[in-house]
């Protein structure tokens, strides 16, 4: 928590900082970070409380996840039911096109551990998306970029 003193400048919002000013007893401003407003970004918080949790295949619970079990049950806590397939799931929502992504969508990839339709992450913003990756990581962040995931990449949706 940041505390300022009561002779700066108030909080403004803008150039990316979004913030609520919260007077103390003592005359103090305290500043905290507004809590998510869209539901991208509720999403995106939520997941990313879930960084360096285990991967367990066929799972959907906090004691691990498999990469469709990871994003049922992070969109779950937001109210949005996903089937729990990646091909069930890529057909929720609105296709969304690569240069379009916002944070919460949901990125699909192809012939990753099976050839097809075979792997789900949910997209964080700066081109860098959230998944359960694999035994050996577990759920990580990690770029679009990246020559793997770029290779595989088949699309996104906006549950």
């Amino acid at each position: 928590m940041v505390i300022l003193e009561e002779a700066e400048a108030p909080l403004a919002s803008g150039a990316g900082v979004t913030s609520v000013a919260t007077p103390t007893s003592r005359g103090e401003v305290i500043a905290e970070p507004a809590p998510p407003s869209t539901l991208g970004e509720r999403v995106v918080a939520i997941a990313l409380g879930y960084l360096g949790y285990p991967y367990v295949w066929g799972s959907a619970s906090a004691g691990g996840f498999d990469c469709s079990g990871f994003t049922q049950y992070v969109y779950g806590q937001v109210g949005v039911v996903l089937p729990r397939d990646v091909p069930g799931q890529w057909g929720v929502g609105a296709v969304v096109g690569r240069d379009s992504l916002e944070p919460g969508d949901l990125v699909f990839f192809t012939n990753t551990f099976e050839a097809g339709l075979s792997h789900v992450g949910i997209y964080l913003g700066g081109g860098q998306f959230i998944s359960a990756a694999s035994e050996e990581r577990g759920v990580v962040v990690d770029d679009l970029s990246q020559p793997f995931w770029a290779a595989r990449y088949y699309g996104a949706r906006r549950p």
